[in-house]
């Protein structure tokens, strides 16, 4: 018993003895590890990032001489070849993309993280060189809009697809001629599998062309029959910059079709934003402030098109909410756009294709977004929509001061009253026989509070200003009588520039919708949105 006893404790204490002198191996054992002066792990050596050497630097070594090298490739020039015309364009043109840090992290924990077992099998296994791969891609979106505006013309000729009207709620599709478009999807898959492939050279792309020769489209757009979904908003006809910019963004979207599957980009369907691409300079929000920018007023376009999407139940994949509310679409109602990381994009998530038609008329000031498709749903199954107050945030108490050099000493002016913020839910509801069988929640949105603002000029001080507040409160309150208006069921907030601060009342619980869509909102004054 002594002698098996004794031979278990020389079985451990050569087991602990090994792995002590293993330990004390494994740095020598290798290049790579830490750096001595400063302690900074570093890559092993023999590790390759899309064959770049990277073994022996630092992961901030590493990002440099990598980053730079993606700087180069995002330039490369590339070619979409067809039989239709030739777009001459560069990856950066297409949003080409790269995840650089990834790959370091990747290479920098290869042989330096885990336990000593793993990190020593690691560092032996680099002694034949190993290369880790850079995942990149380009933007399906950007993909197809480059392509159709350069060759849709040519796809298609002229009128070649129209709408054909039979009454307010049923429609047709004839179209005209060999009718082509293109495949972004797999055209995007075959620009990526090229980059792989690429050495940094030019690229050249067949683009892949979905042709009628089968009459297959005609047979997809012999669906479009039916309105599924409507929706309109109203606009001040006095602002010419804004109704331009919402005329421009409706004829841009204004009969696209989105074929089953595919998913739309509004913000890169209309864009660039800019006075040569048709747009003007009117008010948009930027930092909770109103300022003057190219294309106020684009949101007021997506907004609409969003509800009617909303009614047709077309897959939403990604909607954005205003810093602040807007005042032709209720809470939660709004959808807006700027620079393409704040987009509304949907998918086309039915069998057949869909016709989008926005129709804008400034003379009357009011814009309607119609998704025509092939109806889907029983028709003994409604919906409706009612948003939620979940809260509602006070103005802030402290007055924001801005000196204008242009007024004269002494005398300042309000430049808004401030106002509440709120934070809201949309919720819709599912009917069956008029019997409510379903809430689904769409959307939570949170807009902002903002203070009162007070310009004033030169060698003003706040204390002045404060008792010219005080003075001018008190005479608003001796004039002012009460007057109260009974709120809709789904409630708008009030507008920055709202004299009274009225608190906006929580929608009561929805009764059954009748057959027609809710009426749009009443002519108003419009505070200009984010673009």
């Amino acid at each position: 018993m002594r002698l098996s006893k004794s031979l278990k404790l020389n079985n451990k204490g050569w087991f602990f003895g090994a792995a002590l002198a293993l330990s004390c191996c494994i740095p020598f054992a290798v290049s790579g590890g830490r750096s001595e002066a400063a302690g900074e792990a570093l890559i092993c050596e023999n590790i390759t990032v899309d064959g770049i050497d990277v073994g022996g630097l630092s992961e901030d070594a590493a990002r440099e001489k990598l980053t730079e090298n993606e700087n180069k490739l995002k330039n490369t020039a590339v070619t979409l070849t067809s039989d239709y015309g030739n777009v001459e364009t560069t990856l950066s043109e297409l949003g080409y993309f790269c995840d650089v840090d990834s790959a370091i992290h990747e290479a920098a924990g290869y042989g330096n993280t885990g336990n000593i077992l793993k990190r020593y099998r690691e560092q032996q296994q680099v002694g034949e060189r190993k290369n880790i791969v850079v995942k990149r891609g380009i933007s399906e979106e950007k993909v197809e809009k480059l392509v159709n505006d350069e060759l849709e013309s040519h796809f298609n000729g002229p009128d070649t697809i129209q709408l054909i009207k039979h009454s307010e709620t049923s429609v047709s599709v004839e179209m005209e001629g060999d009718h082509v478009r293109l495949d972004p999807i797999a055209t995007t898959v075959d620009i990526n599998d090229a980059v792989e492939k690429s050495n940094g050279g030019a690229i050249s792309v067949p683009m892949v062309i979905v042709n009628n020769q089968d009459n297959e489209e005609a047979e997809a757009l012999s669906h479009i029959t039916t309105l599924l979904g409507t929706y309109t908003t109203k606009f001040s006809r006095g602002d010419t910059g804004r109704n331009q910019n919402i005329a421009r963004a409706a004829q841009l979207m204004n009969g696209k079709i989105v074929y089953p599957g595919e998913k739309v980009s509004t913000y890169y369907t209309i864009d660039p934003i800019t006075e040569k691409n048709g747009y003007a300079l009117a008010g948009v929000f930027q930092h909770n402030r109103v300022v003057q920018g190219i294309g106020g007023g684009v949101c007021q376009m997506s907004s609409t098109l969003y509800n009617a999407l909303l009614w047709a139940e077309i897959e939403i994949v990604k909607r954005d909410y205003h810093g602040l509310p807007v005042s032709y679409v209720p809470l939660s109602y709004d959808a807006t756009m700027a620079g393409g990381y704040l987009d509304l994009i949907f998918r086309n998530n039915l069998e057949y294709p869909i016709y989008i038609e926005l129709d804008c008329d400034v003379s009357k000031g009011y814009i309607t977004c119609n998704i025509y498709g092939e109806e889907y749903r029983d028709p003994k199954r409604t919906i409706d929509f009612s948003n939620k107050i979940i809260e509602t945030i006070p103005i802030p108490e402290e007055i924001e001061y801005e000196e204008d050099p242009e007024m004269a000493p002494g005398t300042e002016e309000v430049d808004s009253n401030g106002a509440k913020g709120y934070k809201t839910e949309l919720w819709k509801y599912v009917y069956y026989n008029g019997e409510l069988q379903d809430e689904v929640l769409i959307n939570k949105s949170n807009y902002s509070a903002t203070p009162k603002r007070i310009r004033k000029g030169p060698g003003t001080t706040e204390t002045e200003t404060e008792a010219t507040e005080a003075t001018e409160s008190t005479e608003e309150t001796e004039d002012t009588t009460e007057a109260t208006e009974a709120p809709s069921e789904d409630t708008e907030a009030p507008s920055e520039d709202t004299e009274e601060d009225t608190e906006a009342p929580a929608p009561e619980p929805p009764e059954p919708p009748a057959e027609t869509q809710e009426d749009p909102p009443a002519e108003q004054d419009t505070p200009p949105e984010e673009q």
